[in-house]
């Protein structure tokens, strides 16, 4: 991704996205490390959580501990966020089939690390944090994500790449089924839970994409 603003987004703040399939009920079964939340505590609802969930599977399909699933700019909104992932804040993505009240597709977390994540101010202004591991073989191998300048409190997940991941419940069935996504990023219990769902996800090989 450029460092700058991509033709495809606006910087200005993205709208609550209403999933018209989740009851209010179900959102109290969302954010599970993050927990100085109001409420049960609810994820906050964001547009393009899910803005391109790829679910790679490899030849031997689904669950067979080899699938590498990715996370495309995913956009969230988090006024006074002091984002440190090399001594703080540890990430936790959870996929879920269609909705936040789904059975679970597939976890992971990324502990904070002073070795595999670096930090840098551009030019321009925008902060990337990006994280490196060449040699994984098993959960994030790369990763990379933008606050930008001319907007403090938006954060853009370039990408997160992960492998050797176990993705069960799947594959979705094509044309019919959503890819539901939360993020928390937390220290403590104290930090962000954003959650959101694509459109219906296409594919019935061995990649399936999930976008908004």
């Amino acid at each position: 991704m450029r460092c700058g603003p991509t033709r495809r987004f606006a910087l200005t703040r993205p709208s609550p996205r209403v999933l018209a399939t989740d009851a209010e009920q179900s959102r109290s079964r969302g954010c599970r490390h993050v927990t100085n939340l109001t409420g049960s505590p609810a994820p906050q609802p964001e547009e393009y959580a899910a803005n391109h969930v790829k679910l790679k599977y490899l030849n031997t399909g689904p669950g067979s501990g080899d699938d590498r699933p990715e996370i495309n700019k995913s956009l969230f909104v988090a006024p006074g966020l002091e984002f440190d992932p090399l001594t703080t804040h540890t990430v936790h993505f959870t996929l879920k089939e269609n909705t936040i009240a789904g059975p679970v597709m597939w976890t992971a977390t990324v502990p904070p690390s002073a070795t595999l994540w670096t930090v840098t101010v551009l030019g321009n202004g925008n902060i990337r944090w990006r994280y490196n591991d060449p040699t994984a073989t098993f959960g994030l191998k790369k990763a990379q994500i933008i606050r930008y300048a001319s907007f403090p409190d938006l954060h853009v997940w370039t990408y997160a790449r992960f492998v050797n991941q176990n993705v069960t419940n799947a594959p979705l069935t094509p044309n019919v089924d959503n890819a539901h996504l939360m993020i928390e990023i937390q220290n403590g219990g104290v930090g962000v839970c954003y959650d959101g769902a694509s459109n219906r996800c296409t594919g019935n090989g061995n990649t399936q994409n999930c976008k908004v």
